[in-house]
């Protein structure tokens, strides 16, 4: 089997799904190598990356780049469909699966891009063409507020053509599943959770505290990802302050690793806040394994599609979100008791349930090994690769 993977973005793109691609593609390698099934005897990648032209993108051995996309100008989306005629319909490079990577406003301003599913739409019509799968991170804007609402006017046929194109989907999250189903009832949806973008720093919590200048006695609590409408950020105000009561003649520190450090002093003006701005992956990793946890409340609750959070556990370090009727089901039995779901209605309930949960933390500090097995059961890349493969090897013609 051979892969094509469609992404708007590829690093060194700074793109969450341009990052989800890399280490999928990445994986998927592992994946098809260790099974025997590099099925080209010319030697070609087993993964094909489709993506915007002008870059140089982050090599990796297996994978091969096809640049056809220019986002200055979205309607080139439709070369992707001379790209496979031109480029790949040799059986020595014939490309089995074509995986596009569904965010609408990553292929079109404000979420238009008809472009997509008539370029989809042709490529399935066409006789020894890939078979075609979807991934949706997102699937069109919610219905709130007015600006998502006019955008959802255009995005939702959209959506429903992208669903009709396609032979299976996958979701980031359960929310999802629903939607999709509505457009096509008889396509198959797996959900396929996001992985870590940041690569594991195998160092201990004290080298770490040595590496960014904290007292190794301090409490540090961790911002981790951009200041967006998602996120309670005036609950982190909260259970900052209710932390610092609790612990007087303590010093707690937050730390905050992101683009939006005017917005988290703004917020919490009176914190002993420590902000690491944006940083390398691996400077994120070692800011990562310095927090003792991570504070990260979500309007919708926590998901499989929240890599910030995923990144976190990865890393062994507790975190304390939330839990919504959205939350997906993995996250509502077995979780480790590290991982605080909270239910909580108002930002001094969720500060108070987060201030308990603190003081009855194990000894000793991150990294907790039951938060990086629970991570390598649910989120691992070879896991969501494997996951992936299963499910397409399944699709009856």
């Amino acid at each position: 089997m051979r892969i094509g993977l469609i992404s708007s973005a590829y690093p060194p793109n700074f793109d969450g799904i341009g990052d989800y691609t890399w280490w999928l593609a990445t994986s998927l390698v592992g994946e098809l190598s260790g099974q025997g099934k590099r099925t080209r005897d010319c030697g070609a990648c087993p993964v094909v990356v489709f993506t915007r032209i002008g870059m140089d993108h982050k090599p990796a051995d297996g994978v091969e780049v096809a640049r056809f996309f220019d986002p200055r100008f979205p309607g080139t989306f439709v070369g992707l469909w001379e790209t496979i005629e031109r480029d790949y319909s040799n059986p020595d490079r014939k490309i089995d699966w074509l995986v596009l990577q569904y965010n609408p406003f990553g292929w079109g301003r404000r979420g238009y891009c008809p472009w997509v599913p008539s370029t989809l739409h042709r490529l399935s019509q066409t006789p020894g063409a890939p078979r075609l799968a979807v991934m949706f991170h997102e699937t069109m804007a919610p219905p709130w507020p007015w600006r998502f609402t006019v955008m959802r006017c255009w995005q939702w046929p959209i959506f429903r053509s992208v669903c009709r194109a396609v032979d299976v989907a996958f979701v980031s999250t359960n929310r999802w599943a629903p939607q999709v189903t509505r457009m096509a009832p008889q396509l198959p949806v797996h959900r396929l959770p996001v992985g870590s973008n940041i690569p594991l720093c195998e160092i201990s919590r004290t080298e770490a505290r040595r590496r960014t200048g904290i007292d190794v006695d301090a409490l540090v609590l961790g911002v981790f990802g951009a200041a967006h409408v998602s996120r309670r950020l005036d609950w982190v105000t909260a259970a900052v302050a209710e932390a610092v009561r609790r612990r007087p003649g303590k010093r707690t520190i937050l730390l905050y690793v992101g683009v939006d450090g005017n917005e988290i002093r703004r917020l919490c003006p009176d914190a002993d806040l420590i902000d690491a701005g944006p940083s390398p992956a691996g400077e994120v990793s070692v800011r990562l394994r310095a927090m003792d946890a991570v504070l990260s409340p979500f309007v919708d609750g926590m998901s499989t599609r929240r890599t910030s959070v995923i990144s976190v556990l990865h890393h062994g370090v507790p975190v304390a979100t939330t839990s919504t009727g959205w939350t997906d089901d993995l996250f509502l039995s077995g979780v480790p008791d590290l991982l605080l779901l909270s239910s909580a209605a108002s930002p001094e309930a969720f500060a108070a349930e987060t201030a308990a949960w603190l003081e009855g933390m194990p000894s000793g500090g991150p990294p907790y090994s039951e938060l990086t097995d629970f991570h390598d059961l649910h989120f691992s890349w070879p896991r969501i690769a494997s996951t992936m493969l299963k499910h397409l090897h399944h699709v009856k013609d």
